[in-house]
């Protein structure tokens, strides 16, 4: 039988601040499954934490039949919670990494991250980024995308502020707590990030790239 089904299973998030990818956790870049009577201990090097309060699911399982590309892409966006970000140092040496985000109309993508981490030091100096928003718990021949083109670059004061508000509010709806100021600013270890696209991209029924406007 599958655990999720298993009556012993719960899941338990820690929330508050993030990972080197973007992962939002107080101290510790896990989400805990404690599978309680499953042979699972809750005390076994596991954080002691409450329950959050229950969360809208991760991207549906869905065929996508019946939605407009621009419908589908926007669902997809709304059902997921990470990102793949893909970038490049100065010499084009590639790097892929999840982060957790937020958007703004589908026109702006925000995520939190430390400054030193690779793809964050990769942005510094070469600014242009390919994202990748999927589904993966789809069965074969089941996935779809979003494919974005996208700049992508640390944000300060007035941008800051705003796009903190937009990453603040889906940090509440995850059931984490609310995202400040101080969260991303010094001495705090992360900083506020966002990509705008240039180009937004899902994939008709034949797997052709077909380009779509979100927002």
């Amino acid at each position: 039988m599958r655990l999720r089904n298993h009556a012993g299973f719960r899941l338990f998030r820690t929330a508050g601040t993030v990972s080197d990818f973007g992962t939002p956790i107080r101290t510790l870049a896990i989400q805990v499954l404690v599978l309680a009577g499953v042979g699972g201990r809750a005390g076994a090097g596991l954080p002691r934490c409450s329950p959050a309060r229950s969360v809208p699911p991760l991207t549906r399982r869905r065929t996508h039949m019946t939605e407009s590309p621009v419908e589908m892409g926007r669902s997809i966006v709304d059902g997921s919670w990470y990102l793949t970000l893909a970038t490049a140092d100065a010499s084009g040496k590639p790097w892929a990494s999840p982060v957790w985000f937020a958007h703004d109309g589908y026109r702006e993508f925000v995520w939190a991250s430390k400054p030193d981490a690779r793809h964050s030091t990769n942005i510094a100096v070469r600014p242009q980024v390919g994202i990748v928003i999927f589904d993966s718990t789809v069965g074969n021949g089941g996935a779809q995308a979003v494919y974005l083109d996208a700049e992508a670059s640390e944000l300060h004061g007035p941008d800051r502020d705003r796009a903190l508000a937009v990453y603040a509010r889906r940090s509440v709806e995850f059931g984490a707590q609310e995202w400040t100021l101080a969260d991303v600013t010094a001495p705090a270890a992360h900083r506020l990030f966002h990509a705008v696209p240039s180009a937004q991209y899902v994939l008709d029924t034949t797997d052709r790239r077909i380009p779509v406007a979100l927002g």
